[in-house]
C-alpha cells in the first residue's frame, strides 16, 4: 500500500489536535483536578479529551490511506508541537537537550520522508 497525499494530511491535522489536546490537559492541572468534582467542572479537561478524541480520528483516518510505518514517525511531530506551545502558553523554556530532541525528530520524520518518496 502506497501512503497518500490525503493519509500526510491527516496525520498532520491529528498531530495538531492532540498536542492542543495536550495543552489542554495541562490547563486542566493548573485548574485542580484532586477531587472527584474538581475533575468533573473541569472544562479544560473535556475539552482536552475531546481536542484528543478528534485527534485519534484523524490518525484512524490517515491510516486508512497509508502505511504505519511512513506515518507514525510523522506522529512524533507531535512532540514538536507541543515544545513550541508549550512555550508560549505557559512560558516554559528551552534548553540544549530540548532543542536537540526537536532536532532529531525533525530529522527523524524528514528521513523517513526521503526514504519513503
Amino acid at each position: 500500500m502506497k501512503t497518500t497525499r490525503k493519509a500526510f494530511l491527516f496525520v498532520i491535522i491529528s498531530t495538531l489536535f492532540i498536542a492542543v489536546g495536550q495543552f489542554f490537559f495541562k490547563w486542566a492541572t493548573n485548574n485542580g483536578i484532586g477531587s472527584v468534582d474538581a475533575i468533573i467542572t473541569n472544562i479544560p479537561l473535556f475539552v482536552g479529551i475531546i481536542l484528543y478524541a478528534i485527534g485519534t480520528v484523524f490518525f484512524i483516518l490517515a491510516l486508512k490511506e497509508g502505511e504505519l510505518s511512513v506515518l507514525y514517525p510523522i506522529y512524533a511531530t507531535t512532540f514538536v508541537w507541543v515544545v513550541f506551545i508549550s512555550i508560549i502558553a505557559f512560558g516554559e523554556t528551552m534548553n540544549l537537550l530540548k532543542i536537540f530532541g526537536v532536532v532529531l525528530i525533525v530529522l527523524g520524520v524528514s528521513y523517513m520522508g526521503v526514504s519513503n518518496g
